[in-house]
């Protein structure tokens, strides 16, 4: 239960702040007493607008890093029509609001949303980021200093459906409570049923709700490709190579391989390291990628090597580690032991510790309650899955080991923490990469189909959208669906993940 608390003559009190979660207060007890604290599927915190601090070791060590959002190596340029449009929609007459902006991964939608943050914050309002949680948590109390507030959620499409309608209830109750103008931004890679139930629920609760497709990078906007890349260059030329200002020579940023911001950003980065090591900067999406990854790659053997404090975990198995935390994403330490040990990483609980810390040297968690943080941004992790598996052009990083181990990770009888997340990530990839689509993934649905309907609407509409998608998937995954809601009032409705009645007919 949402509150908003309002101080009181005497007694504890909890002003200028939201409470998620039950609060109990107990006096003058005689006896004993049980207490549910009815845990939450999300964890609300307030949004963190300056830029996280990245050392310049840490940055030359793993040049990828300058990529994330969190760090705001480059400064946010470009989609103005986008920005005037949600600061429109902010600024309009609705109490509360809900907004979608979804596009593929590494059109830039996080970034974006920090823009929108930061001038929110500027102009007073209140600033929350809401994540899900696999486990749910214990309520938690955020602080409200102004009666106006954005909260902002993050892989959106990835939700259980009633989770976020669950959040959209608790906001709209915050302002019948308190008054406060509510905005909700969510962002996500995919729109559809799962999204059609959200805002069908959401506007009979009196929310308006709007979407917005995020466009891809055209040459002619002013989002110039040409243009982000020398920006972009210049920004991490002064993280990793001062010394020398450029210029720097771009690759053809014509084809639809840059299409996305976060490729355009990759390209520049991967011309400015090369140049520091006296290399010949690749050209190529996929190249670019494995240029990167192969950075990381030289991380963990120098971490191996070195002569002070080195990590026990040899780079093979490190590779493997941040295989799996890119399949499972996040974990609590429990969850994460277990999922090294059905992957054959660790024979027992104190060798997995050991891998896993190890593991965070590497990547140190975001949130200190968590471990195996995965590798970021999402589209160059993905591309890490496909390049560590067999099937594409051999590579350093190829490693007949990831034929074996998703299927591994959800090996036994209970549905694991981590199987939504692995799903997404792997239908996802198969996007881009055909063979993680026919070698991985697909023998996946054959093997277990209800697990993968398990991942949610999102996950199986973007799974059939796969471009020639073998009919043998869609039919192994067909007895598992969710029958076809008749229309009328007496049929029941779909559950909370929402799928599309049937596959897109296959592609000749």
């Amino acid at each position: 239960m949402l509150r908003r608390w309002r101080p009181r003559p005497s007694g504890q009190v909890v002003t200028g702040s939201v409470v998620f979660g039950d609060v109990i207060q107990i006096t003058n007890v005689g006896g004993d007493v049980t207490i549910d604290p009815s845990p939450r599927p999300y964890r609300v915190e307030p949004a963190t607008a300056e830029a996280a601090e990245l050392t310049p070791d840490r940055a030359r060590a793993q040049p990828s890093r300058l990529l994330l959002a969190s760090y705001q190596v480059v400064p946010f340029t470009g989609r103005t029509r986008t920005l005037d449009d949600l600061g429109t929609w902010i600024s309009g007459p609705d109490p509360v609001a809900a907004r979608l902006v979804h596009a593929a991964g590494g059109q830039g939608k996080t970034r974006l949303a920090a823009e929108v943050a930061k001038q929110c914050a500027a102009a007073g309002w209140t600033v929350w980021t809401v994540t899900h949680t696999a486990t749910p948590v214990p309520g938690s109390r955020v602080e409200l200093p102004s009666g106006a507030l954005l909260a902002v959620v993050d892989y959106a499409d990835r939700w259980p459906v009633s989770a976020l309608q669950a959040l959209l209830t608790q906001l709209r109750q915050l302002h019948a409570r308190a008054g406060t103008t509510v905005r909700v931004l969510l962002l996500s890679r995919s729109s559809g049923f799962w999204w059609q139930a959200v805002a069908k629920r959401a506007e009979s609760d009196g929310i308006e709700t709007a979407s917005t497709a995020l466009p891809a990078l055209a040459a002619d906007s002013d989002d110039n490709r040409l243009a982000l890349f020398t920006t972009a260059a210049a920004h991490f030329a002064k993280a990793l190579h001062p010394a020398y200002p450029g210029p720097w020579p771009a690759p053809d940023l014509s084809g639809p391989g840059f299409a996305q911001v976060l490729a355009v950003h990759m390209a520049a980065l991967a011309a400015v390291d090369a140049h520091r090591h006296g290399s010949e900067p690749p050209n190529h999406p996929h190249a670019i990628s494995a240029y990167l990854l192969g950075r990381e790659q030289a991380h963990w053997q120098e971490l191996n090597a070195r002569r002070e404090s080195p990590l026990t975990t040899a780079p093979t198995a490190m590779q493997r580690a941040t295989y799996v935390a890119v399949l499972t994403g996040s974990l609590p330490r429990p969850d994460a032991r277990q999922a090294l040990i059905q992957v054959a990483l660790a024979g027992d609980p104190p060798t997995a510790d050991q891998l896993i810390d190890d593991h965070k040297v590497c990547y140190p968690p975001a949130d200190r309650r968590t471990v195996l943080e995965p590798l970021l941004p999402d589209r160059l992790a993905e591309d890490f899955l496909a390049l560590a598996t067999p099937g594409y052009d051999p590579s350093p990083l190829t490693d007949d080991w990831t034929l074996t181990a998703p299927e591994s990770l959800f090996d036994g009888e209970d549905p694991r923490p981590w199987a939504p997340a692995a799903i997404t990530t792997l239908v996802e990839a198969g996007h881009r990469w055909r063979h993680i689509a026919t070698d991985v993934l697909y023998p996946l649905v054959r093997s277990r189909p209800a697990l993968v309907a398990a991942a949610g609407g999102a996950a199986l509409t973007r799974l059939v959208a796969i471009p020639g998608i073998e009919h043998s998937v869609v039919e192994a995954l067909e007895p598992h669906l969710p029958p076809r809601p008749a229309c009328g009032p007496r049929h029941r409705r779909r559950r909370d993940h929402d799928i599309p009645d049937r596959a897109p007919a296959r592609p000749d």
